[in-house]
């Protein structure tokens, strides 16, 4: 049986333009607006393919292979029909030649125009095509027949979803009970890695802790060991000092002995020259003295002389009286002028001897205030060379107690910096403590999250799976359908066909 083409529909009328035929097609481009007329019932039918029921295509086929056989295997009747549609048959197939060699000539003839005009055609054809796919579609058969394909493939793929319910409840239960066991594997390998960690962590905690003992006694032999050594050096550093402080008092011992041996040089050198300066003033006063000595005795002796001379002159002269007495006054002048000379010699001569003593006295005090001098500016040397001595003491001692603070501040600041090393270790355990914690919190989050991420994937999954079910279905349907299905979709073809034939 032909299939039949509907022609329904009503043509809009264009801006402009006269109405468009009833069967024309509208063409709609970017620059315009086209109506195509369409082909008549005729022309479509002699060039549209012949397009028959599979359950006229099976008659057909059994009649020509029935027609092989000998006519009186079979009934006369059946006979007569396969001889009546493989007439039909054949003369379908000649004008179904007839038409095929038409559009050939058809299409050289339109090969013949530009290759603008045959990309047109071309367009219109495809648009033509699917118009009449289109309207194919709208017919009456063919919906029934969409329905009983459409009917076809939902109960196919009810029983392909009842079957993939079912796969997939027994694969759920299986993956399930396979999840299950990973899980429980997972829970005790991870309590097995748990409690291996916490052995390590326990085995870390005594192996660290053996070596913070370790280290601990290690220092605590290192400080014994450093406190020996600071007290060899200190004692070094005491018999050093001890011995420069004996080599320093022999030093000075041996400077003041010879300091001593010069102040005793000095003394006896001023001594000496003292004593040589009184002997030589005591040989000057007694030089002094007997020149007076001298002076006066030869006085006293001319004063005798003179006196005695005048005794004489006064028993020789008696007689001239006032001649002697003149001359005896005279002569006392005389005497009285060389007494007074003598006089005045002695008094020079004590003058001279008292400015010599003084000026001896002078000597002899600006000697011992220049020795008093000298021994204040020794003492002072010696003073300062004490205050030096004792500054320099002092400076020494100010400096070990520095150098012993300083070393005392080192030993206290090692301290600090151990126990602030002992404070880190132990701010460093609880934080690997805190960061393991952490990380067993963070693992149960991933194994949950895992759970979460892998139901999200077999959510996922089975999306896919439905999809590529959904998928698979499609490809089923242009494939084909299973046997029973097929069965009936033919039979109610054939019935669908059966009535087509009669209503024809």
């Amino acid at each position: 049986m032909l299939a039949q083409r509907s022609s329904g529909g009503s043509g809009k009328k264009a801006r402009g333009a006269a109405a468009p035929a009833a069967d024309a097609v509208r063409i709609v481009t970017r620059d315009q607006v086209r109506y195509l007329r369409a082909r008549t019932p005729a022309a479509a039918a002699a060039e549209a393919p012949v397009v028959i029921p599979a359950s006229e295509f099976l008659r057909v086929q059994q009649g020509a292979t029935g027609a092989s056989t000998p006519r009186g295997v079979g009934g006369g009747g059946r006979a007569d029909a396969a001889q009546l549609a493989q007439q039909q048959q054949q003369q379908q197939q000649a004008a179904r030649r007839e038409r095929m060699a038409a559009v050939d000539r058809a299409r050289a003839e339109r090969a013949d125009a530009g290759p603008l005009d045959s990309e047109r055609r071309q367009e219109t054809n495809d648009l033509l095509q699917k118009a009449q796919a289109q309207r194919d579609e709208q017919l009456d058969d063919i919906k029934k027949m969409n329905e009983l394909m459409l009917y076809a493939k939902c109960v196919t793929i009810r029983d392909a979803q009842v079957q993939q319910k079912t796969a997939i409840a027994q694969a759920w239960k299986s993956e399930e009970a396979r999840l299950d066991a990973m899980m429980e594997q997972a829970r005790v390998d991870g309590l097995q890695r748990q409690a291996e960690r916490e052995q390590a962590r326990l085995a870390a905690m005594r192996d660290g802790a053996a070596l913070i003992r370790h280290q601990i006694k290690e220092r605590e032999e290192h400080a014994l060991l450093e406190e020996e050594r600071q007290d060899q050096e200190n004692q070094q550093f005491w018999k050093a000092h001890q011995a420069r402080l004996e080599e320093d008092k022999a030093a000075k011992q041996q400077k003041q002995m010879a300091q001593h041996q010069l102040m005793a040089e000095t003394l006896q050198a001023n001594q000496e020259s003292i004593a040589r300066r009184r002997t030589e003033k005591l040989s000057e006063q007694e030089e002094d003295r007997r020149i007076m000595q001298y002076l006066v005795e030869k006085e006293r002796k001319n004063v005798e002389a003179d006196r005695a001379a005048l005794a004489k002159k006064a028993e020789r002269d008696v007689e001239l009286a006032r001649m002697r007495a003149k001359q005896e006054r005279l002569t006392d002048k005389q005497a009285a002028q060389d007494a007074l000379r003598a006089r005045r010699a002695y008094e020079d001569a004590e003058r001279e001897w008292r400015r010599k003593e003084k000026e001896t006295a002078e000597k002899h005090a600006q000697l011992e205030k220049q020795l008093r001098q000298d021994r204040w500016t020794q003492q002072q040397a010696k003073d300062r060379a004490l205050a030096q001595e004792a500054e320099k003491l002092r400076a020494e001692f100010y400096e070990n107690l520095e150098r012993a603070k300083q070393e005392e501040a080192r030993v206290a600041a090692l301290s600090a910096q151990q126990k602030q090393a002992s404070q880190a270790s132990a701010a460093e355990l609880k934080k690997q403590i805190e960061l393991k914690a952490a990380e067993r919190m963070r693992e149960r989050e991933a194994f949950f999250m895992e759970g979460v991420l892998h139901a999200a994937e077999q959510a996922e999954q089975q999306r896919k799976i439905n999809a590529i079910r959904d998928a698979k279905l499609r490809q089923l349907k242009e494939l084909g359908i299973p046997d029973h299905y097929c069965t009936e979709i033919e039979r109610k073809i054939k019935q669908l066909g059966r009535r087509s034939l009669t209503q024809n």
